[in-house]
């Protein structure tokens, strides 16, 4: 995401990494705030949010938001007697700095704040999480519309899709709060065709106690699920370990294949029986992995009437789990949840 040039405008605007410590002004008190990285030269109104600073054009973002432009007005702001910065009047929030960084990004981006188009580009999920918070927050409908839209990007009830993002890494391996706030702003939304996708994420990428506790962001609170969330998380993951036991039996047969005469087949299936249910079931083995990442974490050998075969079933398996995953999580069927979205995607 980028702050970029609005059509028309001859604005020197400056973007740093706020982590330079460059104080906004030169006395002690002062030199604890710090600058955000969205520091428009020319903005004339400074929004700070706990020790970050961001200076921005009261105008745009006034055009862009009811709550901004309500906040703005006479009676809201400073007066300039009051709190001056860099000659602009101050305005404190309550959100995280890298909430309000993704946000104020957003605005300044047509991209975002403009009609929606049909194939948006990808935006990080704690972006993806922080923009869908503070748009609705905000009341920005043109960002919320173009959120949803990503939304259906990300988590499309599909298994060609989803399959396509796991073969091309679009789908992280890395644990991050986001997925918490994620699935629950899903539910708060009412985008329950999402959640079965969501809520997968969170199991694959989380231990149960983690789970149960929550996880800390990085401005050190803590997200956790919604307690209506988090029971079916739980009873989705047991579920999940049930339907990953089914998916991978046949590495149990001897041989998987009649005409299979090659000693190693049956250790090397052992060994990758093993990798994925020992010292416990790997979540991420239900839709993530394909066979040749599987097979490439075992030293063992297979012949090729066994292989084409594993390859064959590992992915029916895969396919298989991936139909059954709203009836995992509590609903259905993929066509019966998608009616139960609030603001149904495609109409967007």
């Amino acid at each position: 995401m980028e702050v970029v040039q609005q059509e028309g405008l001859q604005k020197k605007r400056k973007l740093d990494d706020g982590t330079s410590g460059t104080p906004v002004s030169g006395d002690s008190e002062a030199a604890k705030v710090q600058r955000g990285r969205v520091w428009m030269d020319d903005g004339n109104i400074i929004l700070q949010t706990g020790q970050t600073q961001f200076r921005v054009h009261r105008s745009i973002l006034s055009r862009a938001s009811p709550v901004f432009r309500d906040m703005f007005s006479m009676n809201s702001i400073p007066q300039p007697s009051e709190t001056l910065t860099d000659g602009c009047p101050v305005v404190h929030l309550h959100d995280s700095p890298e909430d309000l960084f993704f946000l104020l990004t957003a605005i300044y981006n047509p991209s975002y704040t403009a009609e929606p188009i049909k194939k948006p580009p990808r935006v990080p999920l704690a972006a993806l999480s922080a923009l869908l918070r503070l748009g609705n927050k905000y009341e920005i409908s043109l960002l919320r519309k173009n959120l949803l839209l990503r939304i259906q990007d990300k988590y499309v009830c599909s298994w060609d899709n989803v399959n396509f993002q796991f073969s091309m890494f679009h789908r992280s391996t890395v644990a991050d709060a986001a997925y918490f706030d994620m699935a629950n702003l899903l539910y708060e939304e009412g985008v329950i065709s999402a959640l079965p996708l969501a809520l997968y994420d969170v199991i694959r990428l989380f231990k149960t106690a983690d789970i149960l506790a929550g996880v800390l962001r990085k401005d050190e609170t803590r997200a956790t699920l919604l307690p209506q969330l988090l029971t079916v998380c739980l009873t989705g993951k047991e579920k999940l370990e049930n339907a990953i036991c089914e998916m991978y039996k046949w590495l149990r047969e001897t041989p998987i294949t009649s005409t299979c005469r090659y000693a190693p087949c049956r250790g090397t299936f052992l060994d990758i029986e093993r990798q994925i249910f020992r010292p416990a079931t790997k979540m991420g083995y239900a839709l993530e992995f394909d066979w040749d990442f599987i097979f490439s974490q075992t030293t063992g050998e297979v012949c090729g009437a066994c292989a084409q075969l594993a390859d064959q079933k590992h992915e029916d398996g895969r396919e298989e789990v991936f139909a059954t995953l709203p009836y995992i999580f509590g609903y259905t069927s993929w066509d019966e949840i998608k009616k139960m979205d609030r603001y149904p995607l495609q109409n967007l």
